[in-house]
């Protein structure tokens, strides 16, 4: 059932989710296990960190007035993606946010025919996503931003060494950054599968499935 596995994904602590998500980094086996649980803990400071100075700045706002006081133009188109690709929001710089309105539409539906509006604490869909591209916006605009300003160095000869940013940590921060705005206890990243559901339920439930058994694997390591 969609309900049990949702129950699953809301289960998994936010460090939990940020080993999934540097799993999925091109760099991640560049990175040893202690930096990694380093870098989590600091990502998801840093979204935090920035909701609540939003917050404390403009008191008592909608999402949507929050995007209006940092200046963002938020466009709403109906699809974009493919099968095997489905994109529901995204930030362009400098100040654009897109949301696709009608894959968003397809999983409130989703929601409520099956009944999960409770489950997953009657979250607004949209204000998830505003709020996730409403933090790129000011990791690219915002100063000593943890996310944006970390690098690690992939390699090194003599004088000369090549620098990366880690892609991971921007998605962690903007999620710990959507989950404090918007005051959910559960992490967002769990919309990651289930945004997929309406569109193809098998590669959604195959997502679910290895996010469950990458948890468990990691469970087992750590009891070792």
């Amino acid at each position: 059932m969609i309900e049990e596995k949702i129950k699953q994904l809301i289960d998994m602590t936010d460090e939990e989710w940020g080993m999934y998500a540097f799993s999925r980094d091109p760099i991640h086996r560049k990175i040893s296990k202690q930096q990694t649980l380093l870098f989590i803990k600091e990502a998801n400071a840093c979204g935090k960190e920035a909701a609540k100075k939003l917050k404390e700045k403009y008191k008592g706002l909608s999402i949507k007035e929050y995007a209006d006081q940092l200046g963002l133009q938020i466009k709403k188109e109906d699809l974009e993606g493919s099968d095997d690709y489905i994109v529901f929001a995204k930030y362009n710089y400098p100040k654009d946010i897109t949301l696709y309105m009608k894959n968003i539409e397809y999983l409130e539906a989703f929601i409520v025919e099956k009944q999960l509006q409770e489950l997953l604490e009657n979250a607004n869909i949209e204000n998830v996503l505003l709020a996730h591209e409403m933090y790129h916006y000011c990791e690219e605009h915002w100063t000593d931003m943890y996310s944006k300003e970390t690098t690690i160095v992939l390699w090194k000869i003599g004088k000369f060494s090549y620098k990366s940013k880690v892609i991971a940590l921007g998605e962690i921060a903007a999620m710990a950054f959507a989950k404090e705005l918007i005051g959910l206890t559960y992490n967002p990243y769990l919309f990651d599968s289930l945004l997929l559901y309406p569109h193809n339920s098998e590669k959604a439930t195959k997502l679910m499935e290895d996010i469950f058994a990458f948890r468990q694997k990691e469970k087992e390591a750590a009891d070792e």
